[in-house]
């Protein structure tokens, strides 16, 4: 919520202008642009892939508003993914307040049947060497690590922290635009409900 600046079905016919084969929405801990995704992509006969970012729990909770967090972002592949998928978002809210959410990474592995699993890595938001090994061995071949560019300070270390966690865990490297609006012209708008977010002001920004 109050993380980007582009509707579900202006992100559909942007990818559908730039010729991508699909397009995966992954919103935080929910299914929520999903049914306007998909129909955007049956009217503009783009493919759209079904998936949510859930939050990584930690033992003292990080405040819910924080970016970047702890994450793995998962894409259902069939029916029984988008089942088991709905599953994982069903405990992750549980026994969480209204608009939080949280689960472990066991939860996840032990209700893995017809996902895939994204990992957008961050050096300002690890996973611990236990959730990696988790996901390893119960992901095998449908786990990757996510790398994206944002043309900013925080790339380099990203690319480099992806980089040195694909080589410790043997993991492929896939690429994402991770986009927050679909053109740059939302690039104000995407700061103010950043600043919204957060709580604080453009100028103390």
């Amino acid at each position: 919520f109050l993380s980007a600046a582009s509707h579900p079905e202006e992100l559909v016919i942007r990818s559908k202008q730039l010729g991508l084969e699909a397009i995966a929405l992954c919103d935080r801990d929910g299914l929520y642009g999903s049914p306007r995704m998909h129909l955007a992509g049956q009217n503009h006969e783009q493919r759209v892939l079904v998936g949510a970012e859930l939050t990584l729990q930690r033992p003292e909770p990080l405040p819910y508003n924080r970016f970047p967090y702890p994450s793995v972002a998962l894409l259902a592949q069939d029916h029984d993914g988008y089942r088991s998928l709905c599953r994982l978002i069903t405990r992750a809210h549980a026994h969480h307040e209204k608009g939080q959410a949280g689960i472990d990474m066991t939860d996840i592995a032990a209700q893995r049947s017809g996902l895939l699993a994204l990992v957008p890595v961050d050096p300002h938001a690890p996973l611990t060497d236990q959730e990696m090994s988790v996901l390893t061995e119960a992901f095998g071949n449908d786990a990757a690590v996510v790398v994206w560019r944002h043309l900013d300070a925080t790339d380099s270390p990203r690319m480099a922290h992806a980089q040195a966690v694909s080589l410790q865990y043997e993991l492929p490297i896939v690429a994402s635009a991770r986009p927050r609006y679909h053109d740059k012209s939302r690039h104000a708008l995407c700061d103010v409900m950043q600043c919204i977010r957060d709580g604080t002001t453009l100028h103390a920004a």
